[in-house]
């Protein structure tokens, strides 16, 4: 069974169709079985080689909360949208329609619609396929990317801007504006399932806006000065001939030593780590922003990991906003853990008389290039008979072309048993340097401590696991209602 769109890609609000093809194994058609389809759609952004760009909501600048489970529906293909049924003709076809109003309801954006279409032989024996169409949102697209990584409030902060058509190709000469928000965010504590968490929602407001259009080669920039530190979401929309739109956006973090407001929950004591590069090489040097809830100094444990601790050490954080410069070495691939644990004390000068601890984690991919051998296997000849004796040179080589000395392994399949189903081998490389999972323990009983933050009466129901609530749970709740604060015991100094 095959699927076959009649376009690869076409505008939003443009119809489309699918032609399935139904074809026994030993030839002839397979006329008159039935058919079930379903129908899919996904976010789309272009993947343009070369430096990262954004090409989409990549600075989430339409947040949602989506509440304590995270993210619901949508599975391999995305999001359900409709299905169908239908019978194949004389020929074993089938025209599956995919009407202008598809994506009349979902969200603005480029989409791509998959359908998946199910076909029972006459054994009632399930075959499935699959085949997709992207429907873009405008003729061309305009990704998105911070000039500087952190750059410093008060100075002229930018975004580039690369402008491409559906095949990643420059698209010069195109109409961008480009909108400045300063994001805050504000924090409230919910129940839900018997268990609080924390809400977040941001605070966007515009500082700045600018229209550029770009050069002959698409490229283009944007900037402005931000006032203070913290985060900025920059939103970059193109507008084609026809007025449809296309948006991306990032994120900016600008630092300053005076600012510490950034998102951070003190009941989960944790704080956000962000790196300036999506994947590094041997041999760079990493830049981490440790955003830090703390104005001041305080001392911190570096720790680089993956199962097992691979290097730590302790640093000074100057403030909220301290950038670690990480030297990235050929045996941190394929990717290592960075964390960072920092402790404000109590002293004199504090505020708050209980310590606080925070933790950060981010993940940092290191491509295995190193590791990755060139294998060359050439016949020396390329016609045989029944009894002859098949010979075959192997070169074995690094990736710079230097040869290799190494192990291998040599087999051969017949042709038919691929046809029926691919080899289920993965490539070797990703098999043995695939990234590893975060997999360390790290406790201490600040982490789990309440002092100084606000009491939070239990809520009735308690967890995901079933029981509690009830009468005694009102009981419980009641009495703490009751108890006079004279008599309760307030201060708990550590002993």
């Amino acid at each position: 069974v095959t699927l076959t769109p009649d376009k690869e890609e076409a505008l939003r609000g443009e119809a489309a169709e699918m032609l399935l093809e139904a074809v026994y194994f030993f030839g002839g058609s397979a006329a008159g079985l039935d058919v079930h389809w379903s129908i899919y759609e996904d976010d789309y952004a272009p993947d343009v080689p070369g430096p990262y760009y954004a090409f989409g909501d990549y600075g989430n600048f339409n947040y949602v909360d989506y509440g304590f489970f995270g993210p619901q529906g949508g599975g391999v293909f995305g999001n359900y949208l409709t299905e169908g049924s239908g019978t194949t003709d004389e020929n074993g076809n089938l025209i599956i329609p995919l009407p202008p109003d598809l994506l009349q309801e979902v969200e603005e954006g480029s989409r791509k619609v998959t359908v998946e279409a199910q076909v029972m032989d006459i054994t009632n024996f399930p075959v499935t396929s699959n085949a997709s169409i992207v429907f873009h949102a405008a003729d061309g697209y305009v990704g998105v990317r911070p000039a500087d990584f952190a750059p410093a409030a008060g100075r002229e902060s930018a975004v580039e801007l690369l402008t491409v058509d559906w095949e990643g190709e420059a698209l010069g000469n195109q109409n961008v504006e480009v909108i400045f928000y300063q994001r805050e965010w504000e924090r409230e504590r919910s129940g839900d399932y018997g268990m609080y968490r924390t809400e977040w929602k941001p605070v966007d407001t515009e500082v700045a806006r600018e229209s550029v259009t770009t050069g002959a080669n698409g490229k283009g920039q944007a900037s402005f000065v931000p006032e203070e530190g913290g985060s900025y979401v920059a939103v970059a929309t193109l507008t084609d001939s026809a007025g449809r739109t296309q948006s991306s956006s990032t994120t900016l973090w600008v630092i300053d030593e005076n600012f510490a407001g950034w998102r951070t929950d003190p009941h989960q004591r944790t704080m956000d780590l962000e790196v300036d590069q999506a994947q590094y090489q041997a041999g760079d040097s990493a830049q981490i922003l440790v955003q830090s809830p703390f104005p001041g100094p305080v001392k911190a444990w570096l720790i680089i990991e993956r199962g097992n601790l691979i290097e730590q050490q302790v640093i000074t954080l100057n403030g909220g906003s301290t950038v670690i410069d990480l030297p990235i070495k050929a045996e941190y691939a394929p990717n290592v853990y960075a964390s960072v644990v920092a402790i404000k004390p109590v002293t004199r000068e504090s505020l708050n008389p209980y310590a606080d601890i925070r933790l950060g984690i981010v993940e940092l991919p290191v491509a295995p290039d190193q590791f990755d051998l060139q294998v060359t296997l050439t016949p020396q000849e390329l016609f045989f008979e029944p009894g002859d004796t098949a010979v075959y040179d192997v070169l074995v080589t690094s990736k710079e072309g230097s040869p290799v000395s190494a192990d291998f392994s040599l087999a051969m399949v017949d042709l038919a048993v691929l046809t029926l189903k691919e080899d289920n081998a993965p490539p070797i490389l990703e098999a043995f340097y695939s990234p590893q999972p975060y997999s360390s323990q790290l406790g201490s009983g600040l982490f789990i401590s309440g002092e100084g933050l606000e009491v939070e009466v239990p809520l009735e129901g308690g967890g995901l696991g079933g029981g509690g609530g009830g009468e005694m749970a009102e009981a419980s709740v009641a009495k703490l209602d009751e108890e006079e604060e004279d008599d309760a015991r307030a201060e708990f100094p550590d002993t």
